[in-house]
């Protein structure tokens, strides 16, 4: 098995419904997906907070067919496409 490190200023965790993705999201609007199996990140971005504020991720969630990715902040819901890598 492989430990996957997560920085300072994430807070919530979640794997994907088939265990091949974990998502972990954080107090400054950070939001990262990575590869369980080789630890490499397949997405990250930074959301910008209102006002003078950070942004922080309050939800987050996989669809059930891994299909889809969300995440709640700034009061809106974002929802993302999951492309898996490696095929």
């Amino acid at each position: 098995s492989k430990m996957i490190k997560i920085p300072t200023g994430y807070h919530i965790a979640q794997f994907s419904k088939n265990g091949k993705m974990l998502s972990i999201c954080g107090y400054l609007g950070r939001v990262r997906i990575v590869d369980t199996k080789t630890g490499k990140t397949l997405y990250q971005m930074t959301v910008k907070g209102t006002g003078t504020g950070t942004a922080t991720i309050l939800h987050q969630d996989f669809s059930s067919d891994n299909q889809y990715f969300a995440f709640s902040c700034n009061r809106k819901v974002y929802v993302f496409a999951c492309q898996e890598t490696g095929k």
